[in-house]
């Protein structure tokens, strides 16, 4: 049951890092002061220093799956 419990997210976009990164912060409101389109978050590079340490990704058929690692 925790295996079913600790998947967070699953994608089969080719930026899976930056995608999750992205949802991360919209689903805890962090995107939310974001109105300008001059404003640019990298969220690849929010994946890898900030999210990749507390989860674990496993890909398999072209679907990248999150796994909080803290669980």
């Amino acid at each position: 049951s925790h295996f079913e419990d600790a998947l967070m997210y699953q994608t089969s976009s080719h930026n899976a890092g930056a995608e999750f990164a992205e949802q991360e912060a919209e689903a805890y409101g962090c995107t939310t002061f974001i109105d300008m389109r001059w404003v640019v978050i990298d969220w690849e590079a929010s994946w890898e220093r900030n999210l990749s340490h507390d989860y674990s990704t496993i890909e398999f058929k072209g679907v990248t799956y999150f796994f909080y690692n803290h669980f």
